[in-house]
């Protein structure tokens, strides 16, 4: 996968089109524009680094084929770097700590405490 492609994927998968890449990672819609009309090689590290820091995956995975980016799929959930980190805190929680946190996020527990055996 091109790098040109990975962005495609990226913006389709954000719902975004090249204007609002721009506005959002604050890169210059000409910059963005030009990746497509003159291609992306003289890309500035600045650049590239709003551009991974925006879409919230690493340099490596933008810039060397290693780490695979799945099709987009409108039915899977994704989720951040930064999401999959406070699941995993969440997890590693007590049963005390993660009442407070579905708390302070307003999740009903009464589904829950229906299937729990008494």
């Amino acid at each position: 996968m091109t790098l040109l492609e990975k962005i495609d994927f990226l913006m389709e998968k954000n719902h975004l089109n090249k204007r609002r890449l721009s506005i959002n990672a604050g890169i210059p819609y000409t910059t963005v524009d030009g990746w497509y009309k003159r291609g992306y090689e003289g890309m500035g590290l600045s650049t590239f680094k709003k551009l991974c820091r925006y879409f919230d995956v690493s340099m490596d995975s933008m810039a060397f084929d290693e780490l695979e980016i799945q099709p987009y799929d409108p039915d899977r959930i994704y989720t951040t770097k930064r999401e999959r980190e406070i699941i995993m805190r969440y997890r590693q929680a007590d049963g005390i700590d993660q009442t407070s946190i579905r708390r302070t996020l307003g999740i009903d527990d009464t589904e829950q405490k229906k299937g729990q055996v008494g």
